[in-house]
Protein backbone atom coordinates (compact mmCIF):
# COMPACT_ATOMS: atom_id res chain seq x y z
CA UNK A 1 0.00 0.00 0.00
CA UNK A 2 2.00 3.52 -1.13
CA UNK A 3 0.95 6.65 -0.06
CA UNK A 4 1.11 9.56 -3.33
CA UNK A 5 1.67 12.88 -2.29
CA UNK A 6 2.10 15.72 -4.66
CA UNK A 7 4.72 18.56 -4.35
CA UNK A 8 5.16 21.49 -6.94
CA UNK A 9 8.63 22.34 -8.24
CA UNK A 10 8.08 25.93 -6.22
CA UNK A 11 7.09 23.56 -3.20
CA UNK A 12 11.25 22.25 -2.81
CA UNK A 13 13.19 24.65 -0.52
CA UNK A 14 14.56 22.39 2.46
CA UNK A 15 17.38 19.99 2.14
CA UNK A 16 16.95 19.11 5.88
CA UNK A 17 15.55 15.80 6.03
CA UNK A 18 13.71 16.35 9.44
CA UNK A 19 12.00 19.87 7.72
CA UNK A 20 11.24 18.47 4.34
CA UNK A 21 9.35 15.53 6.47
CA UNK A 22 7.85 18.26 7.60
CA UNK A 23 6.78 19.71 4.44
CA UNK A 24 5.39 16.38 3.08
CA UNK A 25 3.26 15.88 6.18
CA UNK A 26 1.62 19.74 5.84
CA UNK A 27 1.00 18.61 2.44
CA UNK A 28 -0.43 15.24 2.90
CA UNK A 29 -2.79 16.75 5.79
CA UNK A 30 -3.68 19.28 3.12
CA UNK A 31 -4.45 16.49 0.43
CA UNK A 32 -5.95 13.97 2.72
CA UNK A 33 -7.60 14.36 5.86
CA UNK A 34 -5.91 15.97 8.77
CA UNK A 35 -7.50 13.24 11.38
CA UNK A 36 -4.68 11.10 9.37
CA UNK A 37 -1.82 12.51 11.29
CA UNK A 38 -0.97 9.95 13.37
CA UNK A 39 -0.86 7.48 10.11
CA UNK A 40 1.58 9.75 8.29
CA UNK A 41 3.74 9.79 11.74
CA UNK A 42 3.71 6.06 11.53
CA UNK A 43 4.66 5.67 7.87
CA UNK A 44 7.80 4.50 6.26
CA UNK A 45 10.01 6.44 3.38
CA UNK A 46 9.51 3.39 1.32
CA UNK A 47 5.69 3.84 1.26
CA UNK A 48 5.70 6.81 0.44
CA UNK A 49 5.44 8.16 -3.66
CA UNK A 50 6.79 11.69 -4.19
CA UNK A 51 5.18 13.29 -7.48
CA UNK A 52 7.15 16.35 -7.88
CA UNK A 53 5.36 18.44 -10.83
CA UNK A 54 7.27 20.99 -13.02
CA UNK A 55 10.31 20.74 -11.41
CA UNK A 56 11.74 23.32 -13.69
CA UNK A 57 9.91 25.93 -11.64
CA UNK A 58 12.56 25.06 -8.88
CA UNK A 59 14.00 28.42 -7.94
CA UNK A 60 17.06 27.48 -5.59
CA UNK A 61 20.12 27.85 -7.32
CA UNK A 62 22.68 25.15 -8.35
CA UNK A 63 24.24 23.82 -5.47
CA UNK A 64 21.51 24.42 -3.25
CA UNK A 65 19.05 22.05 -5.62
CA UNK A 66 21.65 20.04 -5.98
CA UNK A 67 22.35 19.30 -2.73
CA UNK A 68 18.23 19.37 -2.24
CA UNK A 69 17.82 16.61 -4.80
CA UNK A 70 20.83 14.43 -3.56
CA UNK A 71 19.17 14.25 0.13
CA UNK A 72 15.73 13.45 -1.41
CA UNK A 73 17.23 10.82 -4.13
CA UNK A 74 18.33 9.24 -0.46
CA UNK A 75 15.75 8.92 1.73
CA UNK A 76 12.87 8.41 -0.52
CA UNK A 77 13.27 5.53 -3.38
CA UNK A 78 10.07 6.34 -4.97
CA UNK A 79 9.91 9.42 -6.76
CA UNK A 80 8.22 11.18 -10.22
CA UNK A 81 9.43 13.91 -11.20
CA UNK A 82 7.67 15.47 -14.27
CA UNK A 83 8.37 18.69 -16.34
CA UNK A 84 8.91 20.61 -19.20
CA UNK A 85 12.41 19.10 -21.15
CA UNK A 86 14.35 22.09 -19.90
CA UNK A 87 14.83 19.79 -16.87
CA UNK A 88 16.85 17.25 -18.45
CA UNK A 89 19.65 19.62 -18.92
CA UNK A 90 19.23 21.76 -15.90
CA UNK A 91 22.54 22.63 -14.51
CA UNK A 92 23.45 20.28 -11.12
CA UNK A 93 27.04 21.47 -9.66
CA UNK A 94 28.33 19.98 -6.68
CA UNK A 95 30.37 21.52 -3.98
CA UNK A 96 33.56 20.88 -6.23
CA UNK A 97 31.79 23.17 -8.63
CA UNK A 98 31.36 19.94 -10.87
CA UNK A 99 28.68 19.16 -13.35
CA UNK A 100 26.54 16.68 -12.72
CA UNK A 101 23.47 14.91 -13.62
CA UNK A 102 21.22 13.97 -10.89
CA UNK A 103 18.87 12.00 -12.71
CA UNK A 104 20.97 10.16 -14.72
CA UNK A 105 19.31 6.80 -13.01
CA UNK A 106 16.17 7.66 -13.38
CA UNK A 107 13.82 6.18 -15.89
CA UNK A 108 12.95 8.66 -18.29
CA UNK A 109 9.57 9.52 -19.88
CA UNK A 110 8.35 11.66 -22.89
CA UNK A 111 4.94 12.45 -23.66
CA UNK A 112 5.33 12.75 -27.81
CA UNK A 113 2.87 14.44 -29.89
CA UNK A 114 0.56 12.46 -32.26
CA UNK A 115 1.16 12.13 -35.35
CA UNK A 116 -1.14 11.81 -38.86
CA UNK A 117 -1.68 8.41 -38.07
CA UNK A 118 -1.93 8.31 -34.71
CA UNK A 119 -4.07 11.48 -34.60
CA UNK A 120 -6.70 9.63 -37.01
CA UNK A 121 -7.50 6.64 -34.80
CA UNK A 122 -8.10 8.90 -31.84
CA UNK A 123 -10.60 10.53 -33.97
CA UNK A 124 -12.11 7.76 -35.43
CA UNK A 125 -11.98 5.94 -31.88
CA UNK A 126 -13.71 8.74 -29.67
CA UNK A 127 -16.90 9.13 -33.23
CA UNK A 128 -17.37 5.38 -33.57
CA UNK A 129 -18.46 4.70 -29.69
CA UNK A 130 -22.03 3.64 -29.73
CA UNK A 131 -21.86 3.55 -33.83
CA UNK A 132 -20.24 0.38 -34.28
CA UNK A 133 -22.82 -1.05 -36.95
CA UNK A 134 -22.41 -0.99 -40.08
CA UNK A 135 -25.31 1.51 -41.00
CA UNK A 136 -23.80 3.94 -38.95
CA UNK A 137 -20.09 3.76 -41.09
CA UNK A 138 -20.58 6.76 -43.33
CA UNK A 139 -22.05 9.10 -40.57
CA UNK A 140 -18.39 7.71 -38.77
CA UNK A 141 -16.36 8.59 -41.98
CA UNK A 142 -17.96 11.93 -42.37
CA UNK A 143 -17.42 13.22 -38.76
CA UNK A 144 -13.96 12.14 -38.76
CA UNK A 145 -13.39 14.11 -41.53
CA UNK A 146 -14.74 17.12 -40.12
CA UNK A 147 -13.40 16.89 -36.76
CA UNK A 148 -9.61 15.89 -38.85
CA UNK A 149 -10.22 19.74 -40.93
CA UNK A 150 -11.05 21.46 -38.04
CA UNK A 151 -8.36 20.25 -35.17
CA UNK A 152 -5.70 20.67 -38.34
CA UNK A 153 -6.05 24.02 -38.39
CA UNK A 154 -5.88 24.29 -34.75
CA UNK A 155 -3.20 22.71 -34.71
CA UNK A 156 -1.34 24.33 -37.67
CA UNK A 157 -1.66 27.84 -36.14
CA UNK A 158 0.35 26.50 -33.15
CA UNK A 159 -2.14 27.18 -30.54
CA UNK A 160 -2.08 23.85 -29.72
CA UNK A 161 0.53 20.60 -29.06
CA UNK A 162 -0.88 17.51 -30.78
CA UNK A 163 -0.81 15.38 -27.79
CA UNK A 164 -3.85 13.05 -26.46
CA UNK A 165 -5.39 15.73 -24.47
CA UNK A 166 -5.74 18.53 -26.72
CA UNK A 167 -6.78 16.61 -28.84
CA UNK A 168 -9.74 15.25 -26.67
CA UNK A 169 -10.36 18.56 -25.58
CA UNK A 170 -11.08 19.79 -29.39
CA UNK A 171 -13.22 16.30 -29.72
CA UNK A 172 -15.02 17.15 -26.50
CA UNK A 173 -15.54 20.98 -27.85
CA UNK A 174 -17.04 19.98 -31.29
CA UNK A 175 -19.02 17.26 -30.23
CA UNK A 176 -20.89 19.54 -27.66
CA UNK A 177 -20.87 22.47 -30.32
CA UNK A 178 -22.69 20.20 -32.45
CA UNK A 179 -21.26 22.32 -35.37
CA UNK A 180 -17.93 23.88 -36.38
CA UNK A 181 -19.11 27.26 -36.55
CA UNK A 182 -17.44 27.62 -32.96
CA UNK A 183 -14.91 25.36 -32.46
CA UNK A 184 -11.71 27.32 -31.35
CA UNK A 185 -13.70 29.40 -29.06
CA UNK A 186 -15.40 26.49 -27.42
CA UNK A 187 -12.11 24.51 -27.55
CA UNK A 188 -10.85 27.17 -25.24
CA UNK A 189 -13.63 27.58 -23.09
CA UNK A 190 -12.67 24.09 -22.05
CA UNK A 191 -8.93 24.50 -21.83
CA UNK A 192 -9.78 27.61 -19.70
CA UNK A 193 -12.80 26.41 -17.28
CA UNK A 194 -11.36 22.99 -16.68
CA UNK A 195 -8.32 24.73 -14.87
CA UNK A 196 -10.09 27.21 -13.24
CA UNK A 197 -12.73 24.99 -11.96
CA UNK A 198 -10.38 22.39 -10.95
CA UNK A 199 -8.56 25.54 -8.47
CA UNK A 200 -11.76 27.53 -7.56
CA UNK A 201 -13.72 26.16 -4.21
CA UNK A 202 -17.02 28.34 -5.04
CA UNK A 203 -18.06 27.58 -8.60
CA UNK A 204 -20.05 30.80 -8.32
CA UNK A 205 -16.71 32.85 -8.54
CA UNK A 206 -16.34 31.42 -11.79
CA UNK A 207 -17.57 34.59 -13.87
CA UNK A 208 -15.22 36.76 -11.83
CA UNK A 209 -11.98 34.93 -12.65
CA UNK A 210 -12.93 34.96 -16.37
CA UNK A 211 -13.93 38.73 -16.27
CA UNK A 212 -10.43 39.70 -14.56
CA UNK A 213 -8.78 37.51 -17.37
CA UNK A 214 -10.68 39.27 -19.64
CA UNK A 215 -9.41 42.26 -18.07
CA UNK A 216 -5.96 42.07 -17.38
CA UNK A 217 -5.09 40.52 -20.66
CA UNK A 218 -6.33 43.38 -22.31
CA UNK A 219 -4.03 45.33 -19.82
CA UNK A 220 -0.87 43.75 -20.98
CA UNK A 221 -1.88 44.25 -24.90
CA UNK A 222 -2.63 48.11 -23.79
CA UNK A 223 0.82 48.51 -22.48
CA UNK A 224 2.52 46.55 -25.04
CA UNK A 225 4.00 43.80 -22.46
CA UNK A 226 4.16 40.36 -21.52
CA UNK A 227 4.59 40.21 -17.43
CA UNK A 228 4.57 42.56 -14.73
CA UNK A 229 5.85 42.49 -11.12
CA UNK A 230 3.34 41.43 -8.14
CA UNK A 231 3.36 44.97 -6.88
CA UNK A 232 2.00 46.20 -10.07
CA UNK A 233 -0.25 42.80 -10.71
CA UNK A 234 -2.00 44.11 -7.45
CA UNK A 235 -2.71 47.61 -8.64
CA UNK A 236 -4.39 45.89 -11.98
CA UNK A 237 -6.69 43.64 -9.65
CA UNK A 238 -7.40 46.59 -7.53
CA UNK A 239 -8.36 48.69 -10.41
CA UNK A 240 -10.46 45.81 -11.59
CA UNK A 241 -12.19 45.61 -8.30
CA UNK A 242 -13.29 49.20 -8.59
CA UNK A 243 -15.26 48.63 -11.27
CA UNK A 244 -18.14 47.34 -8.61
CA UNK A 245 -17.15 43.85 -8.76
CA UNK A 246 -17.52 40.74 -6.30
CA UNK A 247 -14.84 41.36 -3.44
CA UNK A 248 -12.17 38.76 -3.57
CA UNK A 249 -8.96 38.24 -1.94
CA UNK A 250 -5.89 39.22 -4.10
CA UNK A 251 -3.38 36.33 -2.94
CA UNK A 252 -5.84 34.01 -2.84
CA UNK A 253 -6.87 34.58 -6.94
CA UNK A 254 -3.32 35.01 -7.80
CA UNK A 255 -2.57 31.69 -5.87
CA UNK A 256 -5.28 29.94 -7.85
CA UNK A 257 -4.69 31.32 -10.98
CA UNK A 258 -1.06 30.09 -10.76
CA UNK A 259 -2.21 26.88 -9.28
CA UNK A 260 -4.84 26.27 -12.45
CA UNK A 261 -1.63 27.40 -15.18
CA UNK A 262 -2.95 29.99 -16.51
CA UNK A 263 -0.69 32.37 -14.50
CA UNK A 264 3.05 31.87 -14.06
CA UNK A 265 4.88 33.41 -11.10
CA UNK A 266 8.56 33.93 -11.94
CA UNK A 267 11.45 34.12 -11.00
CA UNK A 268 11.99 38.12 -9.35
CA UNK A 269 8.57 37.95 -8.44
CA UNK A 270 7.30 38.62 -11.98
CA UNK A 271 3.80 37.39 -13.33
CA UNK A 272 3.51 36.69 -16.54
CA UNK A 273 0.76 34.28 -18.22
CA UNK A 274 1.85 30.43 -18.78
CA UNK A 275 0.27 30.40 -22.85
CA UNK A 276 0.33 32.57 -26.01
CA UNK A 277 -3.38 31.24 -26.40
CA UNK A 278 -4.56 32.58 -23.18
CA UNK A 279 -3.69 35.98 -23.85
CA UNK A 280 -4.88 35.99 -27.46
CA UNK A 281 -8.35 34.08 -26.31
CA UNK A 282 -9.02 36.97 -23.76
CA UNK A 283 -7.90 39.96 -25.62
CA UNK A 284 -10.06 38.65 -28.38
CA UNK A 285 -12.66 38.58 -25.63
CA UNK A 286 -12.70 41.64 -24.63
CA UNK A 287 -12.55 43.39 -28.22
CA UNK A 288 -15.47 41.42 -28.74
CA UNK A 289 -17.40 42.86 -25.95
CA UNK A 290 -16.62 46.62 -26.97
CA UNK A 291 -17.42 46.34 -31.17
CA UNK A 292 -19.93 48.82 -30.53
CA UNK A 293 -16.75 51.41 -29.54
CA UNK A 294 -15.30 53.57 -32.48
CA UNK A 295 -12.19 53.25 -30.54
CA UNK A 296 -12.58 49.46 -30.77
CA UNK A 297 -13.46 49.24 -34.52
CA UNK A 298 -10.80 51.54 -35.13
CA UNK A 299 -8.47 49.19 -33.59
CA UNK A 300 -9.76 46.40 -35.63
CA UNK A 301 -8.86 48.10 -38.63
CA UNK A 302 -5.47 48.71 -37.34
CA UNK A 303 -4.70 44.98 -36.39
CA UNK A 304 -6.40 43.61 -39.30
CA UNK A 305 -3.66 45.64 -41.61
CA UNK A 306 -0.53 43.81 -39.49
CA UNK A 307 -2.33 39.96 -39.15
CA UNK A 308 1.64 39.24 -40.60
CA UNK A 309 2.40 39.49 -36.80
CA UNK A 310 1.57 36.13 -35.01
CA UNK A 311 0.03 38.34 -31.91
CA UNK A 312 -2.63 40.10 -34.22
CA UNK A 313 -2.92 37.08 -36.56
CA UNK A 314 -4.23 34.78 -33.27
CA UNK A 315 -6.42 37.71 -32.03
CA UNK A 316 -8.01 38.35 -35.16
CA UNK A 317 -8.54 34.45 -35.33
CA UNK A 318 -10.18 34.25 -32.01
CA UNK A 319 -11.98 37.67 -32.68
CA UNK A 320 -13.99 36.00 -35.56
CA UNK A 321 -15.41 33.25 -34.15
CA UNK A 322 -16.47 35.50 -30.74
CA UNK A 323 -18.16 37.79 -33.30
CA UNK A 324 -19.90 37.02 -36.15
CA UNK A 325 -19.82 41.23 -36.91
CA UNK A 326 -19.86 41.53 -40.83
CA UNK A 327 -17.41 44.80 -39.91
CA UNK A 328 -14.22 42.02 -39.05
CA UNK A 329 -14.80 39.86 -42.41
CA UNK A 330 -15.19 42.96 -44.41
CA UNK A 331 -12.43 44.73 -43.25
CA UNK A 332 -10.22 41.15 -43.90
CA UNK A 333 -11.55 40.94 -47.34
CA UNK A 334 -10.76 45.20 -47.83
CA UNK A 335 -7.04 44.48 -46.82
CA UNK A 336 -6.20 41.56 -48.87
CA UNK A 337 -7.62 43.58 -52.07
CA UNK A 338 -5.77 46.81 -51.21
CA UNK A 339 -2.93 44.02 -50.94
CA UNK A 340 -3.36 42.69 -54.01
CA UNK A 341 -5.16 45.54 -56.07
CA UNK A 342 -2.57 45.32 -58.65
CA UNK A 343 -2.76 41.91 -59.72
CA UNK A 344 -5.68 40.76 -62.08
CA UNK A 345 -8.40 38.26 -60.99
CA UNK A 346 -7.67 34.86 -62.22
CA UNK A 347 -10.32 34.07 -64.81
CA UNK A 348 -8.51 30.42 -65.69
CA UNK A 349 -8.68 31.42 -69.54
CA UNK A 350 -6.19 33.33 -71.11
CA UNK A 351 -3.82 33.55 -67.92
CA UNK A 352 -3.37 29.42 -67.84
CA UNK A 353 -2.25 29.07 -71.38
CA UNK A 354 1.04 28.44 -70.13
CA UNK A 355 -0.11 25.77 -68.04
CA UNK A 356 -2.08 24.19 -71.09
CA UNK A 357 0.43 23.88 -73.40
CA UNK A 358 2.59 22.04 -70.55
CA UNK A 359 0.03 19.69 -70.28
CA UNK A 360 0.50 18.96 -73.95
CA UNK A 361 3.93 19.06 -74.46
CA UNK A 362 5.14 17.15 -70.51
CA UNK A 363 4.41 13.92 -72.14
CA UNK A 364 6.44 14.24 -75.13
CA UNK A 365 9.71 15.32 -72.96
CA UNK A 366 9.43 12.62 -70.91
CA UNK A 367 9.27 10.13 -73.47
Amino acid sequence: NFVPILLSGEDISEADPIKFRKQLKNLFLQQYEKRLEAKFDQLDNDRLILIIDDFQKCNIKQEPKSKIIKSITQIYNNLIFTGNATILFMPFINRKKENINLFQDFTHFHILEFNVEQRHKIINRWNSLGREDLESRNEVISMNERADRYIRNLLTSNLLPSNPISILTLLQALEAQGSSDNIIVNSFDLFVGNSINKHVKKKDDYDFYIEFLTYYCYFLFEEKIKEIDKSSFNTVFKEFLALGKVEMEFEDVLNNLINAKILRAREGGYISLANKYTYYYFVAKHISQKLHDPYFKELIVKISKRVYREEFYNIILFLTHFSKEPFIIENLFDNANELFKEVPIAKLEDDIILINDLVDTLPKLVV
